[in-house]
């Protein structure tokens, strides 16, 4: 077993009582994002659109690494309010670039929803963002 895989599991077993006593509060289901990006004048102004245009709360994260331990950590919680329904994600990153990521995220979502869905009907996207488009990109995303 990898040092990093240790360090999640650890990282998650922290959060499963804080995660059972959110649960325990009332809760709406709005969606939550979460952005991934390296660079913060690329987080920066899609956190403030997204909260000024359309309200939404967003979590960010500064490489694939974070990313799939953010995403772990609220796919546990009880509380629908506290579920990604949306993730911007970079392809290009330190650490974990973006396609590490997203398959790590589809995967660990695949193994607790089975249908690819939430309990409550709603589904994950993944999106990329990125300043690099080219014909391997996109080949890849698909």
């Amino acid at each position: 077993m990898s040092f990093n895989k240790l360090q999640n599991e650890d990282f998650l077993k922290k959060f499963e009582d804080s995660a059972r006593e959110t649960g325990k509060k009332e809760c709406s289901c709005n969606a939550q994002i979460l952005i991934v990006d390296d660079n913060m004048f690329n987080l920066i102004p899609l956190e403030l659109i997204l909260k000024e245009m359309f309200g939404v709360t967003v979590d960010k994260a500064f490489n694939g690494q974070e990313a799939v331990m953010l995403f772990d950590m609220k796919m546990y919680k009880t509380c629908c309010d506290q579920k990604y329904k949306l993730v911007l994600m970079d392809l290009n990153m330190p650490i974990m670039d973006g396609y590490e990521a997203t398959q790590q995220i589809l995967a660990h979502f695949k193994q607790v929803h089975p249908s690819n869905e939430y309990p409550n009907g709603d589904r994950l996207a993944v999106v990329a963002v990125t300043a690099f488009v080219n014909e391997d990109n996109i080949k890849q995303c698909y």
